[in-house]
């Protein structure tokens, strides 16, 4: 009997990736849940789509008439400046869909949290550092999130939630957001434009689309539970840099370093130690400089 899967935010970047994943397999049924309904651009055939708001528990009523085998929260607000809207998404909506789940036969509930829920922590962050004892997070994300993990190992302690945490970093690829770094650049370079950047001195950690689709598959159907796991390269790398390869891949655009000043809440290095990860006999396989020419072929032939 095929294994039924929920995916929330399935409309989105990563949701996208996992479904259109998961349905060359055959033996899984399929369902997406989003507040739109995907473009046609990213609508699946063996998707069924469903319409509904984690933050709106009559929206979720649906979902407990249907027996989901696993569940992964790729849902969430993009717009973080929208604080009320984030912490009802990122947190209340986790504990909505929770309460609404039918888990009589739930073998795994994943949810994406952030990197940003380790705090000032310093990098290279690790798993079991994984909450700060002050709890303290300097944006209404990272707080929601980082909430929300807390509640999940506490449902897993309690009531034997079958639940794991995956704290992905930056993750980039084909179909992604043209507000995301990586997009906005490839876009602005492919129009040889001027553009406003930060002074690109901060380090993050780029991984591509496809490596992290393989660890959530791979941790969905392990046995892991009650786990936080990072999602990263595990190599860091100014900004600066990885705008620069992109102007040069391009072979155009000018980036105007230091235009845009960090916010406040900026954490300068941002970056994960995948050490947890590589142990589930996993590791990245898409270096940063084909990800960037993949991705660029994509942003080429469609925009």
């Amino acid at each position: 009997m095929k294994k039924k899967i929920l995916v929330t935010g399935g409309t989105g970047f990563l949701g996208y990736h996992y479904l259109a994943y998961l349905s060359k397999k055959n033996f899984f049924l399929l369902y997406s849940l989003s507040r739109k309904k995907p473009p046609l651009t990213k609508k699946l055939k063996k998707v069924k789509y469903l319409i509904g708001d984690l933050s709106n528990k009559k929206d979720l009523q649906k979902l407990s008439k249907i027996s989901f085998n696993y569940v992964i929260n790729f849902a969430g607000n993009i717009n973080h400046k929208e604080k009320l809207k984030t912490f009802n998404s990122h947190y209340v909506g986790v504990k909505n869909l929770i309460h609404c789940l039918d888990k009589s036969n739930l073998f795994k509930f994943i949810q994406l949290g952030s990197s940003v829920e380790y705090g000032k922590i310093e990098s290279p962050h690790i798993e079991k550092k994984g909450i700060p004892k002050n709890k303290k997070i300097y944006s209404t994300y990272g707080q929601s999130k980082l909430l929300s993990t807390i509640f999940l190992m506490k449902e897993n302690k309690m009531r034997k939630l079958p639940t794991v945490v995956i704290r992905p970093y930056l993750i980039y690829g084909p179909f992604q957001s043209l507000e995301r770094l990586i997009p906005i650049t490839i876009n602005s370079c492919l129009q040889n434009k001027n553009f406003a950047c930060s002074d690109g001195f901060q380090s993050r950690d780029f991984l591509f689309v496809t490596d992290a689709v393989n660890f959530i598959y791979k941790i969905m159907i392990g046995p892991e539970v009650g786990k936080i796991f990072n999602l990263g390269s595990g190599k860091k790398i100014m900004v600066r840099k990885v705008i620069n390869k992109i102007v040069k891949l391009c072979k155009g655009g000018k980036p105007i370093f230091g235009k845009i000043k960090l916010r406040k809440d900026e954490i300068f290095d941002l970056y994960p130690s995948i050490k947890l990860a590589k142990s589930k006999n996993w590791k990245p396989r898409v270096s940063l400089d084909k990800g960037l020419k993949l991705t660029l072929n994509y942003y080429k032939k469609n925009f």
